[in-house]
């Protein structure tokens, strides 16, 4: 057992480029990516390039070939199997999002296929529904250009920071309580993205304002939303003035600046 865990990882470290491209293609290829966690296995990735088994910029090209030439492919089959790809099950079950995804292509073109990468459930879905409605190939190419080169370094993001971070633990002793902070930190930020998003929706909808299904005042809400913005400004302070953070800082300028491409 321990001998075919022992090759299975080598075979992984002496491929990792090719398996960077394979990922990155296949999270954009059509439905396939549905059924990957993208955020979960661009950040295991990520983890390599902190601990430098891969280059970084490296990694960055290669998942970016394999994003756009995943999202191209989408987009032609949707456009060429209109017809059979609105017929299928699969698409059926969805009518409620592809709707949605129709209504803002057409109003928002290019924030919708630019932003909508970033987003797991749609993210493998856009590039077949331009194509499927007919986005012309000027207004889908461009904006998921831009959104094929930014989707890799802020899905390898979480991957890179939790190895420099394990790195920066390892060379500064007593560093628990920084590791709590960091996940304390984590936490808030999550927090105060999920009151804000139910703030935007309290105000394009007009509905009730509640926060894990209890229903508060706007004025409650306004304070809490204020409370924790000041509690993550403390947090930032602190975290910067923590050695590891240096460190951290030191070695990720190390890893960028790096002049190796291949």
């Amino acid at each position: 057992m321990k001998y075919y865990l022992a090759h299975y990882m080598n075979f992984i470290l002496n491929h990792l480029s090719f398996i960077v491209f394979i990922i990155s293609f296949l999270e954009s290829t059509l439905f396939i990516g549905l059924f990957i966690p993208g955020l979960v296995c661009m950040s295991t990735l990520g983890t390599f390039i902190g601990h430098e088994k891969i280059n970084f910029y490296h990694a960055w090209f290669l998942s970016f070939i394999g994003c756009y030439l995943g999202d191209l492919i989408s987009y032609f089959i949707g456009k060429i199997g209109q017809k059979k790809i609105k017929n299928m099950n699969f698409i059926q079950k969805k009518k409620k999002i592809i709707k949605k995804i129709y209504k803002y292509l057409f109003q928002y073109s290019f924030f919708t296929i630019f932003f909508g990468k970033f987003i797991g459930p749609i993210r493998p879905l856009i590039p077949v529904i331009s194509g499927i409605f007919n986005i012309s190939t000027k207004n889908f190419f461009i904006p998921n250009f831009f959104a094929c080169i930014c989707w890799p370094i802020i899905y390898f993001l979480p991957g890179i920071l939790t190895a420099l971070t394990s790195n920066s633990m390892q060379r500064i002793p007593n560093s628990n309580f920084f590791l709590f902070f960091i996940t304390f930190f984590l936490c808030t930020f999550f927090l105060f993205i999920y009151i804000l998003f139910n703030w935007i929706i309290f105000f394009k909808t007009q509905k009730k304002f509640h926060i894990f299904k209890f229903n508060i005042s706007i004025k409650n809400g306004f304070l809490l939303l204020l409370i924790i913005i000041l509690i993550m400004v403390f947090q930032i302070f602190f975290l910067l003035s923590q050695p590891q953070t240096i460190l951290c800082y030191k070695l990720f300028k190390h890893l960028i600046l790096k002049k190796n491409f291949f």
